[in-house]
């Protein structure tokens, strides 16, 4: 498959990286930085052409017209656009494009870009405030993930010195039938858990289960039940609008913006959310807000270190809900070691996505995590498939894999070994990205 990418910022250059480390992919990365072209050419096997990723000639240097995908994910919502209606009348790729201005994801605007040929418009924007938004659904974790449109979730919490699961092995944690621990992260790696895996304090367990039981698991798990005062959202960005316009119904909503331009941009785009054009290190504004425990503090500017910077001085005036952005990788570590473990970036979130919309089956990425390349991915079990009327613990699975829910007749199901496996189930797998051949092999009909 030829993949084309216009745009190897830090969304581009990471779905090179992913994505040529596949045998399958040939990725020719356009840009008209040379000096990065440079640098990723000998860290990826990718071929680089140098130039405006818009114009016409720079894209049949490229052989657009032979391309199966081309995704246009520059940080120019612009150049994304025309690029893609582009390639479309050369040839016939899949294009993705990725904006972020909010005119562009309206209802009409998205149908006329599909008629014109631009197959997908991606936010990273947009889709962090969805990721924001279930984690504000959730506040007793750390951050929630979904599958099979919402009816399977992945969410994480993290395991104190005073936890009831610290240092007990999980064979012997009484779970309920609809919950599964799944990973665990300890320091910067993750680690496939077994039933006689240790927990440790500072873990961070990811536990699957049904929507409705994650919702209530006061009786379940070892969290505190939070309540939510009031959402305050640092920055008058483009996930600030999007996600206060999910949630300025349902919750008290501050945004706290310094410059006068886009404090008046966004009082325009809200009409029911509360909007301070002040600096929060300059003012007595934080103070004058009588900060405490049940408020929910976002840091959305578009400077890393200004989030970082803020979401430390929030967490000193004694607020624990904090969720800090941070667009650029190599920071994410610096963020967590600074004692904020809600962290989310935008440009590998959608990078993930896109990434997954390409292998079809991938659903989500287990990202920034050292020594491990994991996803979880679904299949559908055909009718003849040799796993029909077996046991999971019947299968021989490749290593560090873990079938962790299954969808039948639209009803989840979090499988235990004895779960007999039927005809049409789709199952959700999370194992290394090296295994998906072989577990696919293992559900494919026989011949």
């Amino acid at each position: 498959m030829r993949i084309v990418i216009v745009g190897l910022g830090e969304v581009g250059a990471y779905l090179a990286k992913i994505l040529s480390a596949q045998e399958e992919y040939e990725v020719i990365g356009i840009d008209n930085d040379s000096k990065r072209l440079e640098v990723l050419e000998d860290l990826y096997d990718i071929q680089t052409v140098e130039g405006y990723g818009a114009a016409p000639q720079v894209l049949r240097q490229a052989e657009v017209d032979t391309a199966d995908v081309f995704l246009a994910v520059s940080g120019n919502d612009e150049l994304n656009i025309v690029a893609a209606l582009i390639v479309r009348s050369l040839g016939q790729a899949f294009t993705i494009a990725r904006v972020s201005n909010p005119l562009y994801l309206e209802e009409q605007q998205l149908e006329d870009y599909e008629a014109l040929g631009v197959n997908l418009l991606v936010s990273p924007e947009r889709r962090t405030a969805v990721m924001l938004y279930q984690t504000l659904e959730y506040p007793q974790f750390l951050k929630v993930e979904t599958l099979a449109n919402g009816k399977v979730h992945i969410n994480q919490f993290r395991i104190s010195e005073k936890s009831p699961f610290a240092y007990k092995k999980i064979k012997d944690i009484p779970l309920t039938k609809d919950l599964l621990i799944v990973g665990i992260t300890r320091k910067r790696d993750f680690l496939f858990p077994t039933g006689s895996t240790e927990i440790l304090p500072n873990d961070t367990l990811f536990i699957v289960g049904k929507r409705e039981t994650m919702r209530d698991t006061r009786s379940i798990l070892p969290l505190e039940q939070k309540k939510i005062r009031r959402v305050i959202l640092l920055g008058a960005s483009e996930v600030t609008y999007f996600l206060a316009k999910m949630i300025e119904r349902k919750y008290r909503v501050l945004v706290i913006e310094p410059s006068s331009e886009r404090s008046d941009w966004i009082a325009q785009m809200l009409k029911h959310t509360a909007i301070y054009n002040d600096d929060i290190f300059t003012s007595n504004l934080l103070n004058e807000l009588l900060l405490d425990k049940d408020d929910y503090f976002i840091a959305a500017t578009e400077n890393d270190e200004f989030n970082l910077l803020s979401s430390i001085l929030i967490k000193e005036k004694g607020v624990s809900m904090i969720a800090c952005i941070i667009h650029h990788s190599y920071l994410l570590s610096t963020v967590e070691q600074a004692g904020i473990h809600q962290v989310f970036s935008p440009q590998m979130i959608i990078a993930n996505d896109i990434a997954g919309t390409i292998r079809s089956r991938g659903l989500l990425t287990l990202q920034d995590f050292q020594n491990i390349e994991a996803e979880f991915v679904e299949f559908d079990i055909p009718i003849n498939s040799p796993v029909i009327h077996k046991a999971i613990h019947q299968i021989v699975f490749p290593p560090q894999t873990l079938l962790v829910a299954l969808l039948r007749n639209d009803e989840v199901i979090i499988p235990r070994g004895d779960t007999i496996l039927h005809a049409w189930d789709k199952v959700f797998v999370l194992s290394l990205k090296s295994n998906f051949n072989k577990i696919a092999e293992l559900f494919q009909a026989e011949q």
